[in-house]
């Protein structure tokens, strides 16, 4: 009877250290999913602010900046890397713009060009 005593008490610390196993595993994968969250729901709050802080970079600029058209052009030259465009504003007011001829040459795109050239031709056309 000792040794059957025994192996049920084998069998119940056994079952015991199973039980505490798994709950010591379940409150790891409890702990590691929480802190995943964590760490979503704070990547999400950084990006939001970094969204809040471009559309209020976007806004300090668009208040700062004036618009301006130049409405018709009279004059344009190339001249020591400048690029100039010279005519009058919607007002009609004289108005010029001069741009780093370098700057504009990388920022506009062959591609680009052609596409405006298209729709201005077809924007002519059907008038």
């Amino acid at each position: 009877m000792n040794k059957n005593k025994e192996e049920v008490y084998k069998l119940e610390i056994k079952d015991l250290k199973e039980e505490l196993w798994h709950e010591k595993h379940s409150k790891d994968v409890a702990r590691r999913s929480a802190d995943l969250m964590h760490r979503q729901n704070k990547k999400l709050i950084e990006d939001q602010e970094s969204v809040i802080d471009i559309q209020k970079d976007r806004d300090y600029w668009m208040a700062k900046c004036k618009s301006k058209r130049l409405q018709r052009i009279n004059a344009f030259y190339v001249h020591d890397n400048e690029i100039g465009f010279e005519g009058k504003d919607e007002y009609g007011d004289d108005f010029s713009l001069t741009i780093d001829s370098y700057e504009f040459l990388e920022w506009i795109d062959c591609d680009h060009i052609k596409n405006i050239k298209i729709k201005l031709i077809n924007h002519i056309n059907n008038k």
